[in-house]
């Protein structure tokens, strides 16, 4: 396990990462893509790691509809402590999007107080505590990006931000369709008819999932 690459590690030597997953009782579990795990088998009590491959987090409220909380890439955190806190009607599931190990830290060994005062738990916390915040952050965003009311001002807010991150007007959306669909918590069919109104007032060229914010 490469634990140089992972934040929550960070600042933590190898030798030390290795003694303290083995005193918390972490365990890895790998999955298949397209396999799903619900929060109530995994992740209610425990901090999870993707060490390889991605994981698509999505609700599925008290009516059956599915809307998805976030993609959590390689080497990212997540769990009810850090990413979600969903309501006791709904469910919440992980699935793969591509094949996946992942590490699981159980909460209550994270918040215990070291017996030996372990320098590399205390800054394992330390981690934790910027990850969350920068978590808090990224869901913010994400509030922002869904209070907004019409098809076009969620299309519109969420290409702006892909066009931020790529420092480009012309990006790549990184989802299918049906999957930014459900991202956006709007209908694919009206989405797409939106797609194209925003083509032809020539707000955007799209060829695909390749997009040119035109205006």
């Amino acid at each position: 396990m490469n634990f140089s690459k992972i934040p929550l590690f960070e600042n933590i030597a190898a030798s030390e990462c290795s003694r303290m997953l083995d005193c918390f009782h972490s365990y890895t579990l790998l999955l298949k893509a397209d396999q799903e795990i619900t929060i109530q088998d995994h992740f209610k009590d425990c901090v999870a790691v993707t060490l390889s491959g991605s994981v698509e987090i999505s609700r599925i409220d008290i009516n059956g509809r599915k809307s998805i909380l976030e993609i959590i890439g390689e080497n990212e955190m997540f769990g009810r402590l850090c990413s979600f806190s969903p309501e006791e009607y709904d469910t919440v599931i992980a699935k793969c999007i591509l094949p996946a190990e992942i590490l699981f830290l159980p909460n209550d060994q994270i918040e215990k107080q070291c017996s030996n005062a372990c320098q590399c738990h205390s800054r394992l916390i330390s981690n934790l505590l910027e990850l969350m915040s920068k978590k808090t952050n990224s869901l913010s965003s994400r509030v922002n990006l869904l209070s907004q009311r019409t098809i076009r001002e969620k299309l519109t807010h969420y290409f702006y931000q892909l066009a931020a991150a790529s420092g480009s007007n012309s990006f790549r959306i990184p989802y299918s369709m049906t999957t930014l669909a459900d991202y956006l918590c709007i209908d694919r069919s009206a989405m797409t008819r939106e797609l194209k109104n925003m083509k032809e007032a020539g707000i955007i060229d799209a060829h695909g999932r390749n997009i040119s914010l035109l205006q």
